[in-house]
């Protein structure tokens, strides 16, 4: 799936819908400045600008996108949910 995202900040949380060991992709796009990703659990603030380009096991490490300043930001965050693998017959370790 995916999920577009213009102008916001999204709040800590995992991405518990989706199965514990799926990578999630996590773009970029815009004119803004100043953007981070945060990961408390690995106590990680990750710059977060235009052209950035994030993979994490979203379901595992809980993650929230913080303010940013100036321009316009557009997240895309690519994910799988469990739901779509089960559909599919795929066995999930």
């Amino acid at each position: 799936g995916r999920s577009i995202q213009y102008n916001c900040q999204t709040p800590l949380h995992p991405d518990s819908t989706d199965p514990p060991k799926a990578w999630v992709a996590l773009v970029a796009l815009g004119t803004f400045q100043k953007g981070h990703l945060w990961i408390p659990w690995l106590r990680l603030l990750l710059y977060y600008e235009p052209g950035s380009i994030v993979f994490l096991l979203g379901h595992i490490l809980p993650h929230e996108v913080l303010a940013f300043q100036d321009g316009q930001r557009v997240s895309i965050a690519h994910f799988t949910h469990e739901s779509i693998w089960t559909e599919l017959g795929v066995h999930l370790p």
